[in-house]
């Protein structure tokens, strides 16, 4: 088999693996309920208005949205903090914590909780980080090149192996939906 054939196999396993994807969320209900979901909370909760009813007043009380102020004021009021221990060496696990605090702090943690939680967290009922490395990134300290960003992902938008598996580090793959320029692709 040419090399040529093997990539062209290999881009339609993956389409493949795509599209059954899109069709498990949709036959477990998340395609049409997290649009649903988002128009409650943004106050569109009457249905388009038809002759009979383009007249008839749509009164809004958005009350949905006091809901998921209440809640995300109660999960973001408890800051989570990641703390290295050790047994021996006490100098070198408060490096690491102050390391991973430096980093949080760089890519604006905080305020990335407060979209995801508000966005998609209480509306869509989950949202999903992407850790990555970026070689572009100014290095504010020392020599390096470089440095951790993260980036919020749409649910609707990621897909994974085995849906049913909880742990994303056993999955065979996670592809989600993004729109980039040819010339990133190409590279």
């Amino acid at each position: 088999m040419s090399s040529k054939q093997k990539l062209i196999d290999r881009a339609n396993k993956i389409w493949e693996d795509y599209e059954n994807a899109k069709v498990y969320q949709s036959n477990i209900g998340i395609r049409k309920n997290i649009p649903m979901f988002v128009d409650f909370a943004e106050g569109r909760q009457w249905p388009n208005p038809t002759k009979r009813t383009q007249h008839m007043p749509r009164p809004v009380f958005n009350f949905i949205e006091m809901i998921i102020n209440n809640k995300v004021a109660n999960v973001y009021g408890s800051p989570v903090k990641l703390n290295f221990v050790a047994d021996n060496n006490m100098s070198a696990t408060t490096k690491f914590t102050k390391f991973v605090e430096y980093q949080m702090k760089e890519m604006r943690m905080d305020d990335l909780d407060y979209i995801a939680l508000k966005r998609d967290g209480a509306v869509k009922g989950t949202y999903i980080y992407y850790f990555y490395w970026d070689e572009k990134a100014p290095g504010s300290r020392g020599n390096y090149e470089g440095g951790f960003r993260c980036q919020l992902l749409d649910p609707l938008n990621v897909y994974f192996a085995n849906p049913k598996e909880t742990d994303e580090q056993k999955q065979e793959w996670i592809m989600w939906d993004d729109r980039l320029p040819v010339n990133a692709v190409k590279e």
